[in-house]
């Protein structure tokens, strides 16, 4: 059985084959290559002991994130359009 495509924001279905588009969107942790000298190093072992009772793949996510979304033209032309809003990619309109 085909699985069926839809618009990952307004839910509409898309033909295969027929026109759509990928939004592929890579969120990368940013180092500016500044380390500033005024964390103590009691603050820089609470960091330590924080992230170490954090999960694995929230800190990764916190570091690298790479989404994928299939989108009808409409809502296509409203991300380009507004491709930073506040908001999740599944309200374009």
């Amino acid at each position: 059985m085909m699985e069926k495509i839809q618009c990952a924001s307004c839910g509409k279905h898309l033909q295969r084959g027929g026109l759509k588009y990928l939004v592929t969107i890579y969120i990368a942790a940013d180092f500016d290559g500044v380390i500033t000298e005024e964390a103590s190093e009691e603050e820089l072992r609470r960091v330590l002991v924080e992230a170490e009772a954090r999960k694995e793949e929230d800190l990764e996510n916190e570091v690298y994130q790479e989404m994928a979304y299939i989108l009808c033209k409409p809502c296509r032309d409203a991300f380009v359009r507004r491709p930073i809003q506040g908001d999740t990619l599944g309200s374009i309109h």
